[in-house]
């Protein structure tokens, strides 16, 4: 009898183990690979990070076959890849059990981690989001509103155009907004040069130039009202999309720039008036951002930051306060969420959070180099800019710095690793 009762309970285990088996296979084979995320928010900073944590939860729990399927502790980066595309990179620890996932995603194992990267596309009507892998151009809102909108706005570049067609002085009263370029195009052909204490811009090497009117008392303005005429790496842009520098006149400080080439020009408003010290201009796809010296006391320069995306309105970046924001020698945004950021005082810090958050950058110098007489001689992060999706960092000298060769000094260069918050080093090249 206990035979019996023992093979119904075994034929019952049976029967549930062969339809869940059923069930599973069924639901592993109807499984699809998601390539579009629908989400609502009021920005794109949230729309792509909800859109990221979504697309993971897609690949996570028994319903997603073994070799699909994603862990629970991961995090992520957003990189801008240029116009509407954004590369996420996703890192999962503790990946012993998901060694054949990084074959299906063409992903990267090493040391029970997983990296994937994937790209995605992103485009919106109002708050509704879409983000998916497949290009598309980005789509307005196709709302009557946005239509007389556009309407609105092509009269008044019509009219305004009319008046400034005969002249290129600074458009320094009118705080229209304007729309800021998603991508920019920027080679070395692109510089600024001065001649009889004029300030000029090139797009072709110098075979056009473009004046920048009264630029050159605004630009180069010393706190002893004297004239220096060399600009610190960043703090200027020359695109033929967006054009900019920091002005300094006597009674406020702005943004000095042209969205057209340099046919018109425009002066922009900064919230505090200050000082020519460093300074440092960044371009995301959507934003304007401006650090600059704004008080000075005992030797020490004092910096706020700003960032516009219409060039009418600035706010301030929310730093966090343990941030030394005194004596800065580089800040660089490479997208509205990851900033790099260094100081004397502070050190070299990032943050992939908008600035929230900051956390310490790591350089690996060769042994050459760190075992060098005197010690490394590259010690101060002083620009930075990313070049065919790759982000390097320059590593100047400090003040007493004479490490040189051929009789000029020498600087570092840098790229960044698999880390945001580390960078390689690559070369070694004369100071510009």
């Amino acid at each position: 009898m206990n035979l019996k009762k023992w093979g119904i309970v075994v034929a019952v285990y049976l029967v549930i183990f062969a339809v869940v088996v059923v069930v599973q296979e069924y639901v592993w084979r109807s499984f699809t690979i998601p390539t579009e995320q629908i989400v609502i928010a009021n920005s794109k900073d949230k729309a792509l990070k909800m859109a990221a944590k979504k697309n993971v939860n897609c690949y996570q729990g028994w319903q997603v076959p073994y070799n699909y399927r994603l862990g629970y502790d991961y995090e992520f980066q957003i990189i801008w890849q240029g116009n509407n595309k954004y590369r996420v990179s996703y890192i999962f620890n503790n990946a012993m059990h998901i060694k054949k996932v990084a074959r299906t995603f063409a992903g990267t194992y090493f040391d029970n981690t997983l990296y994937i990267n994937q790209n995605f596309y992103v485009n919106h009507h109002g708050n509704r989001w879409f983000i998916g892998n497949k290009g598309k151009s980005e789509n307005l809102v196709n709302s009557r509103s946005v239509k007389n909108n556009h309407k609105i706005q092509k009269r008044a570049v019509i009219k305004s155009s009319k008046k400034e067609q005969t002249t290129k002085k600074i458009n320094s009263n009118s705080n229209a907004a304007v729309k800021l370029p998603t991508t920019t195009t920027r080679t070395s052909a692109m510089q600024y040069f001065t001649e009889n204490q004029k300030l000029y811009v090139t797009y072709d090497n110098k075979k056009n130039k473009v004046l920048v009117p009264n630029g050159y008392s605004q630009v180069f303005i010393m706190p002893n009202n004297s004239y220096n005429e060399t600009l610190n790496a960043g703090s200027y842009i020359i695109t033929p999309e967006f054009t900019a520098f920091v002005g300094y006149r006597k009674n406020s400080t702005g943004i000095l720039y042209s969205i057209d080439k340099g046919k018109h020009w425009s002066y922009s408003k900064l919230k505090y008036n200050g000082f020519r010290g460093k300074a440092f201009i960044s371009i995301t796809n959507d934003r304007v951002y401006v650090t600059y010296a704004t008080d000075e006391s005992l030797g020490t320069d004092y910096y706020a930051t700003f960032f516009s995306s219409n060039m009418k309105t600035w706010s301030e970046a929310d730093f966090p306060k343990s941030l030394d924001q005194s004596n800065v020698t580089l800040v660089y945004w490479d997208n509205d969420n990851l900033v790099y950021y260094a100081s004397k005082l502070g050190g070299f810090n990032f943050s992939d959070d908008g600035g929230e958050n900051m956390r310490t950058v790591t350089l690996d110098f060769p042994s050459s180099i760190e075992n060098m007489s005197g010690g490394n001689p590259f010690t101060v992060p002083s620009a930075m800019y990313t070049k065919q999706g790759r982000i390097y960092l320059i590593m100047s000298q400090s003040e007493n710095g004479d490490y040189a060769q051929n009789n000029q000094l020498m600087e570092a260069v840098m790229v960044k690793s698999l880390d945001l918050g580390s960078f390689d080093y690559e070369s070694q090249q004369a100071e510009k």
